[in-house]
């Protein structure tokens, strides 16, 4: 019972680690023993340069107070529209339902219908109308539109 309540710990934590990393322990604290690895000692003292020391001192000090009568009577102004502003609502969330094959052919149709009468059309229209043509679903909704016309669309 005493060697189970010992390993029980080392159990969990050998749990947690891959084999890579129980090998990658075992070769550093072996170089250790071996004293061919010797770590970088840490620093003792904190860094600082001048930069640093001037932004902490700007993080820490309070916003300074308006100078000129006209600078309070801003800064009041703003403090009333803050405390009587209502809290903005989020938006409401709108889920956009995927357009069906036919909603797809009649919008393919009505930008091919644009560029037949030599319209602007927007790239984005033009790039999605290009990436349709292509498929399959466009070419086999084509032929029974051809074959069947609006009833085909239904």
């Amino acid at each position: 019972r005493t060697l189970d309540e010992i390993t029980a710990p080392l159990r969990r934590e050998i749990k947690k680690r891959s084999q890579l990393d129980i090998a990658d322990i075992m070769a550093r604290q072996a170089a250790e023993r071996a004293g061919k690895l010797v770590a970088f000692p840490k620093p003792a003292e904190g860094y600082s340069t001048p930069a640093l020391e001037a932004a902490k001192a700007a993080i820490e000090a309070p916003a300074p107070a308006p100078q000129s009568e006209q600078q309070r009577a801003t800064m009041a102004e703003i403090e009333n529209d803050l405390a009587g502003a209502a809290p903005i609502a989020p938006a409401p969330k709108i889920a956009q339902l995927p357009e069906t094959k036919q909603q797809r052919f009649r919008r393919a149709l009505q930008i091919e219908e644009r560029i037949a009468n030599n319209e602007r059309i927007a790239t984005e229209d033009a790039l999605w109308l290009g990436g349709y043509q292509t498929t399959s679903e466009y070419r086999a909704t084509k032929e029974m539109f051809e074959e069947f016309g609006e009833a085909a669309l239904r």
